[in-house]
């Protein structure tokens, strides 16, 4: 299955199929119908090539997966999954600032409360999405 490859593939520490970190992934969902689900596997990547790495297997298995940010999603399956892949992105926190092209980077894990503080020293703000 994919997730046994991305477990040779990329290790024990990031692709998780229980335990307590696994048990916090998957029923950390804002949403509490996301938050009865059970991913086969839960993959915590640290890099894009982590990223890349994991959708290859994805789609070369052609595994059902749902990808997760923050967890704030109340689409039921966007963020979390039964039977298939679960990408935690709780591991890709950084954020940075380009002041010569006033250029903002987040990794897709940052929640914007936490982007306002790391950004808060450089005089800039982002602006978020709201309901």
């Amino acid at each position: 299955s994919a997730c046994a490859v991305l477990r040779n593939t990329l290790g024990s520490t990031l692709v998780g199929f229980s335990g307590s970190g696994y048990n916090a992934t998957a029923t950390g969902a804002w949403n509490l119908f996301n938050s009865l689900d059970r991913p086969t596997c839960i993959v915590y990547p640290q890099t894009a090539s982590d990223v890349q790495v994991t959708m290859r297997s994805i789609y070369e298995y052609e595994a059902r997966y749902a990808v997760q940010a923050g967890g704030h999603s109340a689409m039921i399956g966007w963020n979390s999954i039964t039977d298939g892949i679960l990408i935690s992105f709780e591991n890709m926190l950084r954020v940075s600032y380009d002041a010569h092209t006033n250029l903002i980077s987040l990794q897709p894990g940052m929640h914007l409360s936490d982007a306002q503080i790391a950004l808060e020293p450089h005089g800039v703000s982002l602006i978020g999405g709201r309901a």
